[in-house]
């Protein structure tokens, strides 16, 4: 509304008037601008829901009377670094400036820290000291003024959440403000949900009190600890969504205090704890102990990451996670996420399967056998069949007979460690339970028979397609390994890096290059690196393929010597020399 009072006689006074009878610059809900002689009067509702949602460094500059409307409808805080403007603002804001705004913002009911991941930004720290002080001015504020008699809930503040983003920029140049820390904690009676926490907040969370916090996310690794003293007050948490180990869990869990006799606990809601790894099982006993005297029979899943390969000692963490499940959790059927760290799985460990396992933790085998990408096995007597053991075909490991097809769907190695050729035949059977295998042959310097490693090949099937086999075969015919021959019975092998024992009173040289001429046969070959090694004196190959093959090629492959082995390469189709040379252009001379 715009009013003009024109007088009989002499100046206008209205604008004076008011100034004198409205000193607070409002009328009846009004707000007053003086324009001239004339006053102008804005209801300021409309304008107070439309600045609510300006940033506030956009609205230091208005005056006290405008924000005596504008607080009211001021709800959400964004403090946001991912421009330079507001950078600047939040970055350079000092600890006093940044409480006495929290004092004004008294009705605030959300908060968001933007925490950009520039060059200069250390740990993450931007705009928590700013953060701190605010959240103290919000919270004394309101204290004062429910002591003062106004009528108002004890807090208002119910979420903070954290968001990092790549930043823009790179005028993060400067270090964040220093933390001032107090004695009198930030009470935020409200306060129920917390997400995105970090590392960074260590000097936040040991500041704050929420007693009425259900739901904390986020991802912490050196500072979870300050957790404990953060939720030390907390009665009615539900969801702790910080992934960590049990050991972590336990210094997190323990700070919060016991409830009174006759009262519930105050993990009495505690659905989830988040993804939890698990070390040896006499760490586990703890946590358990701890949630269920705070009252915690309430679990409805759990996400656990076995942190060590499976093996026999798998069976007495199963055993202990199933009497955690029993304590804690709201029933025995309760949604299990299994994860494995270190992919290994070590099949020995059906020798010593207790005389009862649980539904759980059969369960639990089966799906971390599922995600497992390395199985091993050392293989003695006590695996062979005993009513295989003088059957043709060779014998049958008692264990590998009750193994599903695709077993292992994710294994794309397997290595065997044994020179005997029961190890090699089982090592075949256990080759076709894995349909993702990708490298296999012998562990380490292990030698099989060439009968035996050619066998274990053939078990592997014809149809299948390996990336890379290592072997190093014993008791090959004195005319050389003839598996180029066989190769329709053979699986297609991309990289062969084979070490053969010559037989007595051959010449190495002509041994090595009969092998050579036979293995480059294989199906699919690329690359293949040989040593021959000789019953006595050094290897000869590398000089026999130099008389041999003078122009450093093989049957289509690129001869390189690396000391008494050699070293094919598969030549580019089109080119006759050497890797690498350049090609003659037509007509050119």
């Amino acid at each position: 509304m715009w009013v003009l009072v024109l007088p009989r006689s002499g100046n206008s006074t209205l604008a004076a008037a008011l100034r004198e009878h409205h000193p607070q610059g409002t009328c009846r809900g009004f707000l007053i601008q003086c324009r001239g002689d004339a006053i102008e009067l804005h209801k300021p509702v409309i304008l107070a829901l439309v600045l609510a949602f300006v940033p506030l460094r956009l609205l230091i500059r208005l005056p006290r009377r405008i924000w005596q409307h504008i607080a009211p409808q001021y709800t959400h805080l964004l403090i946001d670094g991912h421009d330079r403007d507001d950078e600047r603002f939040w970055g350079r804001m000092p600890s006093h400036v940044a409480r006495l705004w929290g004092c004004r913002l008294m009705h605030l009911t959300s908060v968001t820290l933007r925490q950009p991941l520039g060059r200069y930004t250390y740990k993450r720290g931007w705009g928590i000291g700013a953060l701190i002080s605010i959240l103290d001015g919000h919270s004394s504020a309101r204290q004062r003024e429910r002591e003062a008699g106004a009528e108002m809930d004890e807090g208002s503040l119910t979420s903070i959440a954290f968001e990092c983003f790549p930043a823009s920029h790179d005028g993060f140049n400067h270090q964040p403000p220093a933390v001032l820390m107090a004695n009198v904690p930030i009470r935020l009676p409200a306060l129920t949900s917390m997400t995105g926490v970090h590392d960074g907040l260590k000097w936040l969370l040991l500041r704050l009190e929420a007693p009425s916090i259900e739901m904390i996310q986020g991802d912490m690794d050196a500072n979870v600890w300050a957790l404990g003293p953060f939720l030390q007050h907390s009665t009615r948490l539900k969801r702790y969504c910080v992934p960590s180990t049990s050991i972590y869990k336990i210094v997190v869990f323990n700070c919060i205090r016991v409830a009174a006799a006759g009262q519930p606990g105050p993990l009495s809601q505690l659905q989830d704890i988040g993804r939890m790894g698990l070390p040896p099982s006499e760490q586990l006993a703890p946590l358990q102990n701890i949630l269920f005297n705070h009252g915690c029979r309430s679990l409805s899943s759990l996400d656990l990451e076995l942190q060590e390969k499976v093996n026999r000692q798998t069976f007495s963490i199963l055993s202990a996670v199933t009497a955690f499940v029993s304590a804690v959790c709201r029933s025995p059927d309760i949604p299990i996420t299994w994860r494995l760290e270190k992919k290994w799985l070590d099949l020995s460990l059906l020798h010593f399967v207790p005389i009862y396992l649980s539904p759980l933790a059969k369960k639990a085998l089966i799906e971390l056998a599922r995600q497992a990408h390395h199985v091993e096995w050392s293989v003695s007597q006590t695996d062979i069949d005993p009513d295989d053991a003088d059957s043709q075909p060779p014998p049958h490991s008692a264990i590998a007979k009750g193994i599903a097809a695709s077993a292992f769907p994710r294994v794309t190695e397997l290595w065997v460690g044994t020179t005997s050729s029961i190890g090699w035949q089982i090592g075949g059977q256990l080759a076709t339970k894995t349909p993702s295998l990708s490298r296999t042959g012998a562990m380490g310097t292990v030698r099989g028979g060439e009968g035996d490693v050619r066998g274990f090949l053939s078990a592997i099937g014809r149809e299948r397609a390996l990336r890379e086999v290592r072997v190093n075969v014993d008791g090959a015919d004195r005319g050389g390994i003839k598996w180029g021959e066989e190769a329709d019975t053979l699986p297609t092998i991309k990289s062969l890096r084979i070490v053969i024992d010559a037989p007595d009173g051959v010449d190495s040289g002509d041994f090595g290059r009969a092998c050579v001429a036979s293995l480059v046969k294989l199906r699919g070959l690329q690359r293949m690196w040989v040593l021959i090694v000789p019953r006595s004196g050094n290897s000869t190959l590398a000089a026999a393929m130099r008389e041999h093959h003078p122009q450093g090629t093989c049957r289509g492959f690129l001869i390189q010597h690396r000391g008494d082995a050699i070293e094919l390469h598969k030549m580019v189709s089109g080119l006759g020399g050497r890797r690498g040379s350049k090609r003659k252009r037509p007509g050119v001379s």
